[in-house]
């Protein structure tokens, strides 16, 4: 008996334009989501919590603006 690998291709599928935009969405709420906690923390007073939110708020911002980009091209 032998043993063959299958064959892998090295492309990779396109993202559908329905898929980059949902993941952006889904980015925005998470983004959202932890710019409200930011407000809230920064309310109670605690500062150093609420630029830790803030922080990883930024990143969802632009993790999803980046899901976007690939659609420059519509």
């Amino acid at each position: 008996m032998t043993y063959t690998e299958p064959c892998l291709t090295s492309e990779t599928p396109p993202i559908m334009p329905q898929t980059r935009q949902i993941n952006a969405a889904v980015l925005s709420e998470k983004a959202v989501k932890h710019y409200r906690n930011a407000a809230r923390l920064h309310e109670m007073g605690d500062a150093e919590q609420a630029m830790m939110h803030a922080n990883i708020a930024r990143r969802h911002t632009v993790a999803a603006l980046m899901a976007c980009d690939a659609d420059s091209d519509l």
